[in-house]
């Protein structure tokens, strides 16, 4: 899938209005009503395409990094975000935006006090709706096995 994506954007403009972002009003809601829940470790946005997402959560106060299948999307993320006033990256600043799949995100369990995703899930293969789900709530999989 991942090369979908990178032809996508890379050769047909897929996400190509950077001010234009599903993940606005989740990021703007979370910035809103949970600002003190994710203060501490920030939010993590799976699937994040250009950061629109992320950078409504750094007007909002909120520490917040992205990750997203397509390489081309992060680069478009990263010079289009970083640098600016206000980047709170809840990562290190320079894997602020990383290249990833939803079924296996770069940190350890715990990293974030909040992960969102938008626009993704209809993304995924069937067989990859479990281990996502696993990857941004880890006690699900053992949850749906004990019922």
């Amino acid at each position: 899938m991942a090369a979908v994506y990178e032809e996508l954007y890379a050769k047909h403009g897929y996400h190509a209005n950077l001010n234009l972002s599903q993940g606005q009003p989740v990021a703007a809601w979370i910035g809103h009503n949970l600002k003190e829940q994710v203060a501490e470790r920030g939010v993590l946005d799976v699937g994040c395409s250009h950061g629109r997402g992320v950078q409504v959560l750094w007007e909002h106060g909120v520490k917040a990094a992205g990750v997203d299948l397509s390489s081309t999307a992060v680069e478009m993320a990263r010079s289009a975000r970083m640098g600016r006033p206000g980047v709170q990256c809840a990562v290190a600043e320079e894997s602020c935006f990383q290249s990833a799949p939803a079924t296996q995100l770069p940190f350890p369990d715990a990293a974030f006090d909040a992960i969102m995703s938008t626009d993704v899930l209809e993304h995924l293969l069937l067989h990859e709706v479990r281990p996502m789900a696993a990857e941004v709530h880890p006690t699900a999989d053992r949850t749906q096995k004990n019922s």
